[in-house]
């Protein structure tokens, strides 16, 4: 498989599958795979749920914001970046990721996030509320508008590898 010249950023709601998705392309494609969340976890020594319970959603968004920055700095090409639920509507995450990349927003309606976090919304900790779901659609309405200025956007729930490969191929 030939290497791309930039990263792919995976963006859309929690629990749409964007950890899931990066591994199985890149796998795929033989290119790195990086989780933002994952790496805020080792670099903060903590999980996102406690990082966001010591510190706040801020801090949080500033160091999103800055890990970010050094994947492009150390990796500008062959990876596929799997990013938070909300890096994409942080400052100007959004446009550095597409100056740099090319970004896939992986839609999904309600009844399908509230299915795959199910069993996990408590893990989530902006759906920490008495009812995860509303809190979820308010999400979801106030983060469409940025997901949607990706340059692929694709149905989360009927993906497969074979129309990722359709996508790579645009990207030489």
């Amino acid at each position: 498989m030939a290497k791309i010249n930039k990263n792919i950023y995976l963006i859309g709601m929690t629990g749409v599958g964007k950890s899931y998705w990066a591994e199985q392309i890149a796998a795929a494609q033989g290119l790195q795979c990086i989780d933002i969340d994952d790496m805020i976890a080792v670099r903060s020594g903590m999980s996102i749920a406690n990082f966001f319970e010591r510190f706040g959603e801020e801090a949080f968004r500033q160091l999103e914001r800055l890990t970010l920055s050094q994947i492009q700095e150390v990796f500008p090409h062959n990876c596929v970046v799997a990013c938070g639920g909300g890096t994409a509507c942080y400052a100007d995450n959004l446009s550095l990721m597409k100056a740099k990349g090319t970004v896939i927003y992986l839609k999904a309606t309600l009844p399908f996030l509230e299915q795959n976090l199910s069993k996990e919304s408590q893990k989530r900790p902006l759906l920490q509320a008495e009812n995860w779901q509303i809190k979820l659609s308010e999400m979801l309405d106030l983060r469409k508008a940025y997901y949607e200025q990706a340059d692929f956007i694709v149905s989360a729930e009927s993906l497969n590898l074979k129309y990722f490969q359709t996508i790579m191929q645009a990207f030489g």
